[in-house]
């Protein structure tokens, strides 16, 4: 009976310390992890200082400013030259958006998909992420 506790314990030291020698492992000195050192480069384009807009059956107005993140260099001169259209289409989204729609749980990540989804239909693009560096309601 002592023999198998002692069996599990030691056991049990060996894959801890193995789980944190690959932790230790695959995060470097600057804390990025070595996986994604395989993962493509994203580069990211900002479509204007930022957007106002009304609020749909609302007196109050949204400010936001985002960042979209792509993953292939050539999207960014394509997003350049398609700077009215991407602004458009964020506006339109937002526009539609009711305070109720705003507040309410996870409402930025929505918010994030349906600009993600409707920008790579609108252009021919592949916008992998959407960053908010503003998010204000008044």
């Amino acid at each position: 009976m002592k023999k198998s506790v002692t069996v599990m314990i030691s056991l049990s030291i060996i894959v801890i310390t193995v789980l944190l020698g690959y932790l230790v492992y695959i995060i470097s000195a600057d804390g990025e992890t070595k996986i994604a050192e395989g993962a493509a480069k994203s580069y990211t384009y900002e479509p204007g200082e930022h957007f106002i807009t009304n609020i749909k059956g609302s007196r109050r107005f949204l400010k936001a400013a985002i960042v979209l993140e792509v993953n292939n260099k050539k999207y960014l001169s394509e997003m350049q030259e398609n700077n009215h259209k991407i602004r458009d289409c964020v506006i339109g989204i937002l526009r539609c958006k009711s305070e109720d729609d705003i507040v309410m749980d996870n409402s930025e990540g929505l918010l994030k998909d349906e600009i993600m989804t409707r920008l790579n239909n609108a252009l021919n693009i592949k916008v992998v992420n959407v960053y908010f560096n503003e998010f204000v309601v008044q």
